[in-house]
């Protein structure tokens, strides 16, 4: 038995940090070191579009756009995981930057084509705005904030290369919600982002989510990989379990990143004899998730290994859901997804030296998404089994904690198999003939 390719020790922050990413050189991104606190952008205090009107004064303590911004940072906070309101400051540093190095004007006072232009920033950024790193080379992100709220000097808007498709309109999303709350506010009259037409959502998008999905073979590998650990002392058991039960908790719950990492053991609990998890999702709403039995063996063996008693949580264990292997703190969200990428490209190693150049559409099939997975795809894939057994469409969205049907029925592959197999009876019965009665 041989270790998973590319482990990472270090998930558990035993082991020294990878390797720092390389900076480009000082004087390509000398420019970007903000020294102001808070930064300024040139701040927007007379913005284009600041609301003037003296009869109806903001609705928030906002003097200037950075301030605004914190304001609705602020607000996202009180219904929003801190996982969301970190994407949130994200995308309003990545603008603010482009604001004061490119557009050459506060947030305030952009146009419709200055958010046109902005967008295909995102996917065409300009050099100093990436993080160039060597090729396999390990790194942990540099934060974007240092501790006296200015913007890390470190930190790169982009990691690699510019957005896709998908990464654009979450970017514009977070953008036209901002807006639309300081237009709410009273701090903005107007703002070019709460205008329709920016990166707009891809109609093809439920074809796109049906291609996330691990189907058995994918998932028989993924196992596979994972039993192939070593198991032989007491640390590798560790190890070895962990996965297993993490990747369980994904597939059987489908569980969002953020809802797993902030949650603890007491969040399985037994009502009228069945088992359930609760989970905090978007909104800061709690759902319940039904438990199903496979990982409930998954979670006696795990705490088993992990010295954690009894083999069922209590009402009062604060334990983490996953913990380092020490059990002395809870993995984040960051530790999580790369566990569970390393555990796809196992599987996809299994399958590669299996197919030996005999492979069926279905192993290429699985070979393709276990390269391509992320974490993410297994909620993909929790919702289409569940349309696949058969089970309501209604309870599929209490346990995804969907808001709209509209976004569960993306998963349902069955209902085009049943209008493939309608649309054939036409085919299937003999067309009636024209009449040729002819009246006397």
């Amino acid at each position: 038995m041989s270790r998973l390719p590319n482990e990472s020790p270090n998930i558990d922050g035993d082991d020294p940090p990878p390797a720092a990413a390389q900076l480009l050189p000082r004087a390509e991104f000398e420019r970007l070191e903000l020294v102001e606190s808070p930064p300024r952008f040139d701040d927007g205090a007379v913005g284009l579009y600041r609301n003037t009107d003296p009869t109806r004064p903001p609705l928030i303590a906002a003097d200037n756009d950075w301030e605004a911004v914190q304001c609705f940072l602020r607000d996202k906070a009180l219904s929003g995981s801190a996982h969301t309101v970190r994407a949130y400051e994200k995308e309003c540093l990545r603008l603010f930057l482009w604001c004061r190095f490119f557009a050459f004007k506060p947030f305030s006072s952009l146009t419709r084509e200055d958010a046109q232009n902005y967008q295909h920033f995102l996917r065409s950024p300009s050099r100093e705005f990436v993080l160039q790193t060597d090729a396999g080379t390990k790194y942990r992100p540099a934060p974007m904030l240092l501790p006296d709220g200015r913007i890390n000097p470190a930190w790169r808007p982009f990691r690699k290369k510019g957005l896709g498709d998908g990464s654009v309109r979450t970017a514009i999303a977070a953008l036209k919600s901002l807006s639309k709350f300081l237009v709410n506010a009273d701090y903005l009259r107007a703002s070019p982002f709460t205008l329709g037409g920016l990166a707009k959502r891809d109609k093809n998008r439920t074809q796109g989510v049906r291609k996330k999905v691990l189907r058995e073979r994918a998932k028989a590998a993924v196992d596979a990989a994972i039993d192939a650990m070593p198991d032989k002392t007491e640390a590798q058991r560790k190890r070895s379990l962990r996965r297993r039960y993490v990747f369980d908790l994904f597939y059987y719950l489908g569980l969002r990143m953020d809802e797993a990492a902030n949650a603890s053991m007491s969040g399985f609990h037994i009502v009228n004899t069945k088992c359930w998890f609760r989970a905090l999702g978007k909104g800061k709403k709690i759902r319940s998730v039904p438990v199903p039995d496979p990982l409930l063996q998954t979670l006696a063996d795990y705490r088993l290994t992990h010295d954690l008693e009894p083999p069922f949580p209590t009402p009062d264990d604060e334990a983490p859901l996953v913990a380092r292997l020490d059990g002395s703190t809870a993995l984040k969200d960051t530790q999580l997804r790369r566990l569970l990428v390393e555990v796809f490209r196992a599987g996809a190693d299994q399958i590669q030296s299996a197919i030996d150049g005999q492979a069926d559409a279905e192993a290429i099939d699985a070979l393709d998404v276990l390269r391509h997975a992320t974490p993410h795809w297994l909620r993909h894939t929790y919702g289409t089994d569940l349309f696949n057994a058969g089970v309501d469409p209604r309870h599929i969205q209490e346990n995804m904690g969907h808001s709209s049907m509209d976004t569960t029925l993306i998963y349902n592959e069955n209902e085009d198999a049943a209008r493939h197999e309608d649309s054939q009876k036409r085919t299937q019965a003999p067309l009636p003939l024209p009449s040729t009665d002819v009246d006397a």
